[in-house]
């Protein structure tokens, strides 16, 4: 069965929030945690419970000048090299909700002309945080089956995952401006020089924060039959007022594409997708007029490789673009790698969640049990067709005839339940027939009850 913790690692790596630039839209990184049955690992220390945590990197080489949407020719071999890591935490509040930290750090490095010189640099810092909620809005899983394999005498238990799994996830957050925004005043003091080449790197470009604080709106649905999968993210981010009179634009980004899992059991989950991904952003607007080099629309394609064993999961992706149309002049993306590992601690409300599963009630009661605490599973047609008792307990059960301790109120009746238990221990093993087990239980049972109403009888007179 596919557990939600956190809700499953590595499908929102190009799913966005805190945009840096109008080129380099990054998003915040959100670990998708893709999981069998038992692969995580219980947590060393109980207050580690319930957390997980990421790093995710994304690397986007920019080298080539397009005007208007065309390339052009890059005299002076302007370049802008962007690398963003994320450092993310998170707590899985129940299966539902949980609640996630992203910590962007930048490190980017240029040379564009200035005038007739070239100016080389670069800009590094904390860039602006985010906080987001992630809600399960969907799931639906189809009945997992288990098997048994022997081990010499010895049965063990197989889990299956359910063939058919389908989720929808809502992501709503804040980013906080937290990232250096004095870059953007180089806005206000560019100057254009007759004959001197043009720059396509602006302050805009290598601000490491917006300076505003923005609003986060997402969505994200994962689809697997068997070990095929398809996935899809969008995010939509609400720009507030920024800094140094500089308001950047609302910026959409997406992404999906399908995917198969290569290896996919108890142990290991290793998979391979080809994604394509997407993003809008209007022209920003600098003292109530447009930036006009600031708009940009994009589509990219390219391979993504996710693994996943225990507790840890990992991914990495290569995008190169097929189209861009931007505004005027910029510097625009060449290609763009991504890559992230997370770990997550499996809460104790997962194992009970499954145990308390439709799907396990099920297995229990085709194995044995006579009675379910779940009405649906005594309604299932398979279910009853095994035992007429479960359609009588469940009619009890439904009109409130059921005690709430069903035991019968007789002194020693644990005694007597531990005997029948003794003596159909022997049974299984071997050492009696059924016959006897039976016989054994019966005197046994007597002596106990007899001994016990004589010893309750001698008590109330005294």
């Amino acid at each position: 069965m596919k557990f939600l913790s956190l809700l499953y690692l590595l499908v929102f790596v190009a799913v966005g929030a805190a945009r840096s630039r109008a080129c380099d839209l990054c998003g915040c990184y959100t670990p998708q945690l893709n999981a069998m049955p038992g692969m995580k690992s219980a947590a060393p220390f109980p207050w580690l419970a319930g957390w997980y945590a990421a790093v995710g990197e994304q690397f986007t080489r920019f080298a080539t000048l397009q005007l208007d949407g065309d390339e052009v020719a890059n005299p002076t071999g302007q370049y802008l090299n962007s690398s963003i890591t994320q450092l993310v935490a998170g707590y899985d509040i129940n299966s539902r909700f949980a609640l996630q930290v992203n910590l962007p750090l930048i490190y980017r490095e240029f040379k564009r002309p200035e005038g007739f010189q070239i100016d080389r640099g670069t800009v590094s810092g904390l860039g602006d945080m985010s906080l987001l909620l992630k809600t399960v809005a969907f799931h639906y899983a189809s009945p997992a089956r288990r098997s048994f394999e022997f081990q010499g005498k010895n049965p063990v238990a197989i889990e299956h995952e359910p063939d058919f799994t389908v989720s929808a996830i809502l992501l709503t957050g804040i980013k906080f401006p937290t990232g250096d925004s004095s870059r953007l005043e180089e806005e206000s003091k560019e100057v254009e020089i007759p004959g001197a080449p043009e720059s396509a790197i602006h302050g805009h470009d290598l601000t490491l924060g917006t300076g505003s604080f923005d609003g986060i709106f997402g969505g994200q649905t994962s689809l697997r039959y068997k070990n095929v999968f398809f996935e899809t993210n969008i995010q939509f981010t609400l720009r507030g007022d920024g800094t140094h009179q500089y308001h950047f634009a609302n910026d959409l980004v997406w992404s999906g594409g399908p995917g198969y899992y290569v290896v996919r059991n108890q142990d290991t989950i290793f998979g391979i997708q080809c994604v394509a991904s997407g993003e809008y952003k209007d022209v920003d607007r600098f003292r109530g007029k447009k930036a006009e080099d600031t708009g940009i629309t994009s589509v990219f394609v390219g391979p993504r490789l996710v693994a996943s064993r225990g507790r840890w999961s990992a991914e990495v992706a290569a995008e190169l673009p097929v189209s861009i149309d931007n505004t005027a002049l910029q510097v625009v993306p060449d290609y763009r790698l991504r890559a992230a590992i997370a770990a997550a601690y499996e809460r104790a409300f997962r194992v009970i969640e499954w145990l308390t599963s439709p799907e396990m009630m099920k297995y229990y009661t085709l194995h044995g049990s006579p009675v379910s605490p779940r009405f649906s599973v005594s309604a299932d047609p398979e279910v009853l067709a095994t035992c007429p008792v479960i359609q009588v307990v469940d009619e009890l059960a439904r009109s409130d005839r059921l005690h709430l301790w069903p035991r019968p109120p007789l002194p020693g009746i644990t005694q007597v339940i531990g005997v029948l238990g003794e003596e159909i221990h022997d049974m299984l093993c071997g050492r009696q027939s059924p016959a006897a087990a039976v016989a054994r239980s019966q005197q046994r049972a007597e002596a106990l009850l007899r001994s016990s109403i004589h010893n309750h009888n001698i008590l109330k007179r005294h």
